[in-house]
This record gives C-alpha cells, sequence and structure tokens, in this order.
C-alpha cells in the first residue's frame, strides 16, 4: 500500500531526527546496539566504558527517544511508530 510506505518513511525520518537530538554518548550506544548489533560488552570495549555503564547510556537513551517521539506525536497530533 503506498500510503503505508510514506507512513513508514515519514515515521523513520522522525526517529532518525529524534537520534540526532541525543547527545553524542547516548546516540553511539543506541546505533552500536541497534544498526551493528553488538552486545553491551563489545560496545563497552569500542568506547571504552564498562558494560554497566554502556546499559545504562541504552536505558537513558530509550527513555529520552521515547520522549522526544512522543513529544512530535503530540505535536502532530497523531501516533509514531
Amino acid at each position: 500500500d503506498p500510503l503505508d510506505l510514506i507512513l513508514d518513511k515519514e515515521n523513520k525520518l522522525k526517529i532518525i531526527n529524534a537520534l540526532n537530538k541525543l547527545n553524542l554518548s547516548y546516540r553511539q550506544v543506541v546505533i552500536l546496539r541497534y544498526y551493528y548489533d553488538l552486545p553491551f560488552k563489545d560496545i563497552g570495549e569500542v568506547l571504552g566504558i564498562s558494560a554497566a555503564a554502556v546499559k545504562s547510556r541504552f536505558h537513558r537513551a530509550k527513555n529520552t527517544l521515547k520522549k522526544l517521539l512522543e513529544s512530535q506525536k503530540s505535536q502532530e497530533g497523531r501516533e509514531v511508530i
């Protein structure tokens, strides 16, 4: 369905925009986890931090992304994702 394709593309753009609003340390963790599918231990090795610090950043980043996307949703009056 063409409408679904358009909405999917819009949602991807909104997620990218929200990711770009994260501070660098959060954005790095999210990208390494979701796009490169790395475990927390490996992300820690890449960034030079502990796996526990990676988990903490990851959960904070997810919460921040959720708030950013909810804010976009309320501004537009429709659901994102």
